[in-house]
């Protein structure tokens, strides 16, 4: 039996483009997973309406407009070079080996000076939560890979590997704590067109979990 959605609910988000910043309407549906007998969603999202301009083009404020200084502009900061560049992607080939042969742990998390928290560090899906962050202060949110997001993360190996993720936020001193959640599924890898399953049934290509901690230091 294919999922069949039992709940719709309209939601935001705030995204980035050009410079300025952008309050996006959309939906989600849920489902049930009858393999998984888990919660999945699937989003849906429409036109954007322009909130601010953060660095370049006019907003409601003028040229690099923005409004009061909330002290929640969070600037990532990961290790650059060559060596760094390097061990992010092979820990991202790492862990789609891992995902498609069944080897390795299930769930694994992932320190704030790990290559892979660091890889994530620089990716779309942790500049569209310190946008959301910095505009409504709201701490927890779902980054989704669509196609406009697959595009902006480019050749982050880490973040196309992760793609979309569910965030949190804990403001901390100087900064915040920074966590992105991810299941790597079949369901997810075909964008909701097979059925996943667990590993403890199949273990390869089973659904895998990992966590990304890091620190982002804030100000201004």
């Amino acid at each position: 039996m294919d999922p069949s959605p039992s709940l719709i609910e309209y939601m935001s988000r705030v995204v980035e483009l050009g410079g300025c910043l952008y309050l996006q309407m959309g939906t989600r549906t849920q489902y049930v997973d009858p393999v998984r007998d888990q919660k999945v969603y699937d989003y849906a999202w429409g036109g954007m309406s322009l909130l601010t301009c953060t660095t370049s083009g006019t907003g409601p404020h003028g040229p690099g407009g923005g409004g009061a200084n909330n002290g929640r502009k969070c600037t990532p900061s990961p290790s650059s070079g060559i060596g760094q560049s390097l061990m992010r992607t092979a820990t991202a080939a790492l862990l789609t080996g891992e995902f498609f042969s069944g080897l390795g742990p299930s769930d694994v998390t992932f320190g704030p000076d790990s290559a892979a928290s660091q890889g994530m560090a620089s990716s779309d899906a942790v500049q569209t939560a310190l946008n959301d962050y910095a505009v409504t202060g709201r701490t927890s949110g779902l980054y989704t890979f669509d196609a406009p997001n697959v595009i902006r993360t480019g050749i982050n190996s880490m973040g196309q590997f992760v793609g979309s993720a569910t965030w949190t936020i804990t403001p901390v001193n100087g900064g915040i704590e920074l966590s992105l959640s991810n299941y790597t599924s079949v369901w997810s890898g075909s964008y909701h067109k097979l059925r996943s399953h667990a590993r403890k049934s199949f273990r390869p290509l089973g659904t895998t979990h990992q966590t990304y901690s890091m620190f982002v230091p804030c100000g201004g």
